[in-house]
């Protein structure tokens, strides 16, 4: 029903029979922005599913990194940097030394180990040459010993013909003799034996096992001091040098960034439903954090699944299988957007487009 005021009230709506009525201020804005919020909470889980399936469902995109697929080079065992051979860009062959590194514990260690061989060696010999000469004196006091006897037996065999002295005593002279011949010929068996025994230990007896441990250990210790000389396993280009001279290292700390890719790539991180999207050929284009684009084009075959980087991944999709996909750059990079592992986005062919 349409409601009529008197041409009055028309005209001053404040004013009732010449009295003047304050009415309150309208309320309609309130009203209607309350009803646009209901409205809003209403919608918005529709709203948000329709975004939802959008993005994954129609616009493929995936996350990225810029790489040129750098291999990182560890230190084999804790020390100091000493020197570092190679520059930030330098090509490198294989073989070709990058660092060295210097562990004092370990030179310390080599050199030990070479004083305790040396040692023993010089004990061994030592050890060997008394015994040696004792047997070598005990045999000359017999011979001297079997020379006087020999002389007194022919003393005694003049005294017999001129009638001094009895053959009984001649006959006890005689058995001296013999027994000094005895024990001489026992002084230069045991000479022999001793002889034959220090060959036998320096072929097989204990001092020939404690010098072999010690050999083992010496060569096991230059082996890792030989490590410490980093050298290059392939030929590559230096990405970028993580440490200087003076620093103190750890095991497995990287020291230098190498790649063989001379132009960087990117690796695509795309669920597996759209594996068809990861044809090698297909074109993509490649979102940068600065919202420019660069084109690319799967360049190999999907042959490998990983996890996907929790740095990439939203809260949902931690640890989330995904395809890793190789994308060849089909424009130069922006200027000043090449950055290893810089994060990208990348959109693949539509849902729709075969």
């Amino acid at each position: 029903m349409k409601i009529r005021f008197t041409p009055a009230k028309e005209n001053n709506p404040d004013s009732e029979h010449g009295l003047k009525v304050a009415y309150g201020l309208a309320k309609r804005s309130g009203y209607k922005i309350r009803w646009l919020l209901i409205l809003f909470i209403v919608i918005s889980p529709i709203v948000f599913a329709v975004w939802q399936w959008l993005c994954n469902d129609v616009l493929i995109t995936a996350p990225g990194i810029i790489t040129t697929e750098v291999i990182e080079v560890g230190s084999p065992y804790k020390g100091i940097i000493d020197e570092i051979y190679v520059k930030k860009g330098e090509k490198v062959s294989n073989k070709q030394l990058l660092l060295k590194i210097n562990n004092t514990l370990l030179n310390s260690r080599i050199k030990k180990l070479q004083e305790q061989y040396k040692l023993l060696d010089k004990n061994t010999l030592e050890n060997s040459n008394n015994i040696l000469s004792k047997q070598k004196q005990i045999i000359e006091l017999n011979k001297a010993n079997v020379e006087d006897q020999q002389k007194l037996v022919e003393q005694y065999k003049q005294f017999v013909k001129k009638g001094v002295v009895s053959l009984e005593e001649t006959s006890t002279i005689t058995q001296s003799y013999y027994n000094a011949r005895i024990q001489l010929q026992n002084a230069y068996m045991k000479y022999q034996k001793y002889i034959n025994l220090q060959n036998i230990e320096l072929k097989t007896g204990p001092i020939v096992a404690k010098k072999a441990e010690l050999e083992l250990h010496i060569e096991e210790a230059i082996a890792q001091q030989e490590m410490l000389k980093v050298q290059a396993n392939m030929k590559a280009s230096v990405v970028d040098i993580l440490v200087k001279p003076g620093v103190m290292v750890t095991e497995g700390q990287s020291l230098l960034l190498l790649s063989q890719r001379k132009e960087p790539i990117v690796h695509a991180f795309l669920d597996p439903k759209y594996i068809e999207k990861a044809r090698p050929g297909s074109q993509v284009t490649i979102l940068m954090p600065d919202g420019k684009s660069v084109l690319g084009e799967v360049s190999n075959q999907v042959n490998l699944t990983t996890r996907l980087r929790s740095t990439l991944a939203s809260p949902f999709d931690n640890n989330k299988q995904v395809l890793k996909v190789e994308i060849a750059l089909l424009e130069q990079l922006p200027p000043g957007l090449y950055i290893e592992n810089l994060p990208v986005r990348v959109k693949f062919p539509l849902l729709f487009n075969r």
